[in-house]
């Protein structure tokens, strides 16, 4: 190997200072990309969550002698227990044949149903990047037909 006129100057000892900056580089780039990932994750399973209980109030909905009373229990429940929120943070819509109004106790077999259930992302993020998305609301839709 040749030893070149530059080498001697440059030796290991001169790059103990510059892998510490390139450390301190990268170091906040590599957190923040974590916790994106980590709250992505957070926000892909509170959707799953929703969609569940969604899913859950339109199978209690769709049976005979339901009322809108227990649909909103079942999907309420369902959540605080998956997803630990409070129950008054879930917004449960009961629709009959696309009418907000109606009572599940005067649906008839072949009635539409439909159950939408919306959660605030503050109330099922991990509060790292919650803050930023605060105007975002989660939401699930399920419809089935009336038993």
């Amino acid at each position: 190997m040749r030893n070149f006129p530059w080498r001697k100057f440059h030796t290991r000892r001169d790059r103990r200072g510059a892998t510490a900056v390139e450390f301190a580089i990268i170091v906040p780039v590599f957190l923040l990309l974590l916790a994106g990932i980590i709250e992505f994750g957070q926000a892909f399973r509170a959707q799953h969550a929703l969609l569940n209980a969604a899913r859950r109030g339109g199978r209690a909905a769709s049976l005979a002698g339901s009322t809108n009373a227990t649909v909103m229990t079942t999907v309420r429940n369902d959540l605080v227990s998956s997803l630990g929120v409070q129950s008054t943070d879930v917004t449960v819509t009961i629709k009959l044949n696309n009418s907000s109004t109606a009572s599940l106790a005067n649906a008839i077999t072949g009635d539409v149903v439909e159950i939408t259930v919306t959660l605030p992302y503050t109330k099922a993020g991990v509060n790292f990047y919650s803050n930023r998305f605060s105007s975002t609301t989660l939401r699930a839709v399920a419809s089935y037909e009336h038993e």
